[in-house]
């Protein structure tokens, strides 16, 4: 393996440093648990943030029923981890059995 080569590969495709969206991603995990205002910490986030989700959350929807049922961008990361956190959440409820074992000493 020539590691020089990757190196140099790595330090030319170097991509720019990514803004810092704390804020953002907490304002969308408060949605995502929807956590009560006790839980909240409103020193974490601006204005800005909730401005920059409200703007994430209108582009993501693509459709709203008469019970008020949203269907989603499936492509939207919002909606992809939201779907991932259903499933592990899901995942953790489900029941764990263990069989029996047929020693004594397990």
């Amino acid at each position: 393996m020539d590691f020089n080569h990757f190196h140099y590969t790595l330090v030319e495709k170097a991509s720019a440093e990514v803004e810092n969206k704390f804020g953002t991603n907490y304002v969308l995990v408060v949605l995502q648990n929807r956590m009560s205002t006790d839980e909240v910490d409103f020193s974490l986030f601006s204005f800005e943030d909730l401005f920059y989700v409200d703007e994430i959350l209108d582009t993501m929807m693509q459709d709203e029923d008469m019970n008020g049922n949203l269907t989603l961008d499936p492509s939207s990361p919002f909606a992809i981890t939201l779907r991932l956190s259903q499933k592990i959440s899901a995942i953790g409820k489900i029941p764990r059995n263990r069989p029996a074992s047929r020693f004594l000493f397990i």
